[in-house]
């Protein structure tokens, strides 16, 4: 599967029930799986979506988080080399979600012939806050994408996430040390396998584990009205 396709391009509408038998959490409320990818631009638009989601239903659901690994391996490359499908692309994604990606992204990060498109160290990152601020995961998510996409870093380096470190309060200089600890990168790895195993075709992903049953909520950008309704229908069975 070209998972760079999937940066920009996932747009599935359906509800269906997946062949996955997962524990149920600790806590005994039912679970909420967000797939997602740091590079994908349509989770990028999704954010808002997600953390209203959250907040709204923070009394009868759990929130785990997966990455997707979506450019890793043989699709890590030259951003310049998508650059014209992807300036498509991102007229798509702002026209359906208000994503806003800055003119430095579009006119000089994608034409640079230097930058490299890769989802590992943003996953690792994400690894990081995980362990050291899990209560502000979905927070930190939604200003990766931005640090991405709006302040266009280079995402191949692990410097570049310092400054997203030190706005969550997280020390820089044990960030980057986890950075580049084989830990974090497995963890990562870990959570691409999951999605995998998942079976999810599109970013973003939402599947409710409710008691061992998992459904697919969404499978591709939906508004949180749509979300809402799959939810309420699926959570009264």
């Amino acid at each position: 599967m070209n998972f760079f396709i999937l940066l920009f391009i996932s747009l599935l509408f359906f509800t269906s029930n997946i062949n996955i038998s997962l524990a149920q959490n600790s806590s005994k409320k039912p679970t909420l799986i967000y797939v997602f990818d740091p590079l994908c631009g349509w989770c990028y638009g999704f954010s808002p979506v997600i953390s209203k989601i959250a907040s709204s239903y923070k009394d009868v659901l759990s929130i785990e988080t997966v990455c997707g690994g979506m450019i890793t391996d043989d699709q890590i490359g030259f951003i310049k080399q998508k650059a014209p499908f992807l300036k498509k692309a991102i007229a798509l994604v702002t026209q359906h979600t208000g994503a806003k990606f800055s003119r430095y992204f579009i006119d000089t990060v994608m034409l640079d012939s230097s930058r490299i498109m890769t989802s590992v160290q943003s996953s690792i990152a994400i690894m990081i806050c995980k362990e050291m601020k899990p209560e502000s995961l979905l927070s930190f998510i939604e200003e990766l994408h931005k640090y991405i996409y709006v302040k266009g870093i280079d995402m191949a380096k692990d410097e570049s996430y310092l400054e997203l470190a030190k706005q969550f309060l997280i020390p820089e200089k044990e960030f980057l040390l986890k950075m580049k600890n084989i830990k974090y990168k497995n963890a990562a790895i870990k959570e691409f396998n999951k999605a995998e195993q998942l079976g999810i075709s599109s970013f973003p992903a939402l599947l409710l584990n409710n008691n061992g049953k998992v459904t697919v909520i969404s499978n591709g950008y939906k508004s949180f009205q749509e979300i809402e309704l799959s939810l309420q229908l699926e959570m009264k069975e």
